[in-house]
């Protein structure tokens, strides 16, 4: 709650008012997030335990969690298939959105999570324009805890974007904006395309990605390194939906032809940049 406070940009709250506000706010963020309902329940029952005194005083969060409860069902994201994932990141490069189009190859590639794929920046990254080889050290994971991980993929067209990007870069990160913007843009983008009722999430792009590279014959070994899984049975079952939920989706007609435009638009733009 404190980490994404700070990724906000907003300060602490000071009154139980604005703390009851700020949670809501938080407890929207993981629902849109397709994080677990669990992270809720603990960060309300966390803040209750060490601090009593407000259990009675944040009753918009409080109403928040019970809303998640009623309508929650164990549910994966949809994975993004990797024609949509082209097509959204036309969409971006068209708009001159190079650091989110950028984003948005190296998640797929690398089945990042949202919000590595937020706090990615050129000091955590190596690239090779020659070769396509991309190093990102990722800090404090899901899974890591407290220690850095990193992930490598061989992408040439990434990497020239990552040309592109680092020679219009003003700032270290390779965009500038937050989770909730992120959500916001891609969210936008889908719209643009026709591709709303799909129900494709920030966390669809991860799941896609493992579940395209799965469908591609990697073996199970690799992706369980690139996908940093720690439960086995959990990557197997995850990957085995994934791929199964990838073949079988089904895209809207009228959809159909903006994805494939997008698509084909920004494979010419990427040969030309490599």
């Amino acid at each position: 709650y404190f980490v994404w406070l700070e990724h906000e940009a907003m300060p602490v709250p000071k009154t139980t008012r604005k703390l009851d506000d700020s949670l809501a706010d938080y407890l929207e963020h993981l629902f849109l997030d397709d994080r677990p309902i669990a992270y809720a329940g603990h960060t309300l029952s966390a803040l209750k335990r060490f601090h009593p005194r407000i259990r009675w005083k944040i009753p918009l969060a409080k109403q928040y969690f019970s809303n998640w409860k009623q309508i929650y069902v164990t549910r994966q994201a949809v994975p993004m298939p990797v024609e949509v994932l082209m097509a959204v990141a036309g969409v971006a490069a068209s708009c001159k959105e190079w650091g989110f189009c950028t984003l948005l190859l190296l998640g797929y590639a690398a089945f990042l999570r949202t919000s590595e794929m937020v706090d990615l920046s050129f000091r955590r990254l190596y690239w090779n324009s020659e070769t396509g080889q991309i190093i990102m050290a990722l800090p404090a994971t899901k899974t890591s805890r407290v220690k850095d991980e990193s992930v490598e993929v061989t992408d040439s067209y990434a990497a020239a974007l990552l040309n592109k990007v680092s020679s219009q870069k003003s700032r270290d990160k390779l965009w500038p904006g937050t989770t909730r913007l992120f959500r916001r843009q891609l969210a936008m983008y889908l719209d643009f395309l026709g591709l709303s009722s799909v129900g494709f999430t920030p966390y669809s792009i991860r799941r896609g990605g493992a579940s395209y590279a799965f469908s591609q014959g990697y073996t199970f070994d690799t992706l369980l390194v690139m996908g940093r899984w720690q439960s086995i049975k959990t990557a197997r079952i995850y990957l085995d939906s994934g791929r199964s939920s990838l073949i079988q989706l089904q895209l809207p007609h009228h959809a159909q032809a903006p994805v494939q435009h997008f698509g084909h638009q920004l494979s010419v733009i990427l040969k030309q940049l490599r």
